[in-house]
């Protein structure tokens, strides 16, 4: 399947009845990436009872639903979602009221004036 080239959308396929699947997949990942706000990026194991559209940031040694996803943004809509960050994004972590920029290999924390 294609995708989008800077965020990974997948696009509907012509002449797929199903594509609804596809574009509710999208709104999600929208849902959670724009002006994204991750409310604790030190947890490795998913939180007990997440709501629909809370967001994380997984921290390293991920484990349960979050095995092997060290790194990326957690996403909980009825089920994680995760999503790989490309070079210069940017999020706030809640908790800890910061900022992070990823640079292609780690996150780093930088100062907004």
């Amino acid at each position: 399947m294609a995708t989008s080239p800077n965020i990974g959308f997948t696009y509907a396929e012509e002449g797929v009845v199903t594509s609804e699947v596809a574009v509710n997949e999208a709104l999600n990942i929208m849902d959670m990436l724009l002006q994204c706000a991750v409310i604790d990026r030190n947890l490795a194991t998913p939180p007990g009872s997440p709501a629909d559209g809370d967001v994380y940031l997984v921290a390293t040694s991920g484990t349960g639903a979050w095995s092997g996803k060290d790194g990326q943004i957690a996403g909980y809509y009825s089920g994680w979602i995760f999503y790989t960050p490309s070079e210069g994004f940017t999020m706030r972590v809640l908790d800890e009221n910061l900022w992070l920029g990823w640079n292609g290999s780690t996150w780093n924390t930088f100062t907004v004036t």
